[in-house]
């Protein structure tokens, strides 16, 4: 059985609020380099990739998860008309 303090449960209900806000996909498969994706995100309704990434980002230090593997991942997510987008994380932080 796994325990958790309350912060800690506080942090990972937040995040999977957020994700599921959003519809992230977030689960870490222990892949070589770890994908993010964000679905369908239309540029007039939608938060910017950035936007989602930085708060993506401070949900995962917040749970104390390795912030390197991160930035390292891909963040995937397609728009509307079909395009697809992806981006290596550390450029939607900068």
């Amino acid at each position: 059985m796994i325990t958790a303090t309350l912060s800690e449960r506080k942090v990972l209900t937040a995040t999977i609020a957020f994700c599921d806000r959003y519809n992230i996909d977030y689960r870490d498969k222990g892949d070589a380099r770890m994908k993010i994706r964000f679905g369908e995100l239309d540029p007039d309704a939608d938060p910017s990739p950035a936007f989602l990434a930085k708060r993506a980002f401070g949900l995962w230090t917040d749970a104390k998860q390795d912030a390197e593997r991160f930035r390292s991942a891909v963040v995937k997510w397609s728009r509307p008309d079909g395009e697809r987008c992806r981006v290596d994380a550390w450029r939607l932080l900068a």
